[in-house]
């Protein structure tokens, strides 16, 4: 009894569906009336010829994506399509939360809310929270964004981005034993390899970084 609910309550999630290959002159409601034809759509969210749909259900996601892929829907067109998380499908072990949240750095000094939400507008809305609280100023920042996938995108597509002369670093939240430690004042003759020797005393590390400020 308690396995089945289980599973009707994990098949009773939203579940995100990418779908890639539209029409370049397709616009928002013909993109909606081309998806609702399939159940209950809680958000779409397009950029460059795809869009990421977030169904009620898993069901759904699951109906549109054999619909959209196969020719069966309202333009008789086949999508590429792919559910990227929140069902029975899903094989991520992370957290929604740490998923979808992004480690900033190198960020110039006094940078505001304001410019981070700015560079991150073209992926979706984001959420962004500064290392040092009230002033907005600080080296780096946690920015989170609607979904798992919007934060891989964002670190695709900005990854390098350059605000006021700084190259910006993103780093993805790791929900499966890793963490991410942010040093600051570091002398600038220390090394990665330095680091290294100095944080293994301490436990396996995965990656270290040095970002400078105004480096690339």
């Amino acid at each position: 009894v308690h396995q089945k609910m289980s599973q009707e309550i994990e098949g009773s999630r939203p579940v995100e569906l990418l779908v890639k290959g539209l029409p370049a002159d397709m616009g928002p409601p013909e993109l909606e009336e081309l998806v609702a034809e399939f159940g209950v759509i809680e958000s779409i969210e397009p950029w460059d010829q795809q869009c990421l749909v977030t169904f009620s259900t898993a069901d759904e996601a699951e109906n549109a994506m054999r619909g959209l892929s196969n020719g069966a829907n309202a333009r008789g067109e086949n999508f590429e399509c792919q559910l990227t998380g929140g069902g029975p499908k899903s094989l991520s072990t992370e957290s929604p939360q740490d998923a979808a949240t992004l480690l900033v750095t190198n960020l110039p000094a006094g940078a505001t809310t304001e410019e981070i939400e700015s560079v991150f507008a073209r992926i979706g809305q984001a959420s962004v929270r500064f290392s040092r609280e009230g002033t907005g100023e600080g080296h780096f920042c946690s920015v989170h964004l609607g979904s798992p996938y919007l934060a891989q995108l964002a670190k695709r597509q900005l990854q390098g981005y350059t605000l006021r002369k700084h190259r910006l670093h993103l780093t993805a939240s790791d929900a499966t034993g890793c963490a991410t430690l942010f040093i600051g004042n570091l002398s600038y003759q220390a090394t990665e390899a330095s680091l290294l020797d100095l944080f293994s005393t301490a436990g396996s590390v995965a990656d270290i970084r040095i970002v400078r400020e105004g480096s690339d």
